[in-house]
Order: C-alpha cells, then structure tokens, then sequence
C-alpha cells in the first residue's frame, strides 16, 4: 500500500510540474509570437505610410496619378483617393 501511495503521489508531482513547465514555456512562446507580429505589422503600417506620403509629395509636384502609382506601388485609384484627402 506504501509503494501505490509513493507511486500515486510522484506521478501526480510529476503531471503538476509538467503542467506548470509546460505552461510557462507556451506563455513565453505566446509572448514571442506576439512580440514578432507586432513588429511585423508595425513595419507593414510604417511602410505603407510612407509610401502615401511619398504619393502626396508627388501629386504636389503634379505627377499624374498613373505615374505615382507606378513609382510607389499604390494603385491608381488609392492615389487619386489621397488627392480628395
């Protein structure tokens, strides 16, 4: 009865610790992820940004939407969206 009792007892020692070591590593995986996906999206927004500025400063200059279009990789109509802006 001692051995079931000490085996019962390591094994649910054994499946709380690796509950807890597996938690804290899926936490710590999770906050990685997040961390890459926020920078991620950050520089998606960042570049997309500059390139409507970039957009602007050309329609000031008075290029034809068809060519900033062209030289930014926004389309035509993301352009002339920026004009009514």
């Amino acid at each position: 009865q001692g051995l079931e009792r000490g085996m019962a007892q390591g094994i649910a020692q054994g499946m709380a610790q690796g509950m807890a070591q597996g938690m804290a590593e899926g936490m710590a995986e999770g906050r990685a992820e997040g961390r890459a996906e926020g920078r991620a999206e950050g520089r998606a927004e960042g570049m997309a940004q500059g390139r409507k500025e970039t957009a602007r400063n050309l329609l000031r200059m008075g290029l034809s939407p068809e060519q900033i279009a062209e030289a930014t990789g926004l389309s035509v109509h993301e352009v002339r969206f920026l004009d009514l802006e």
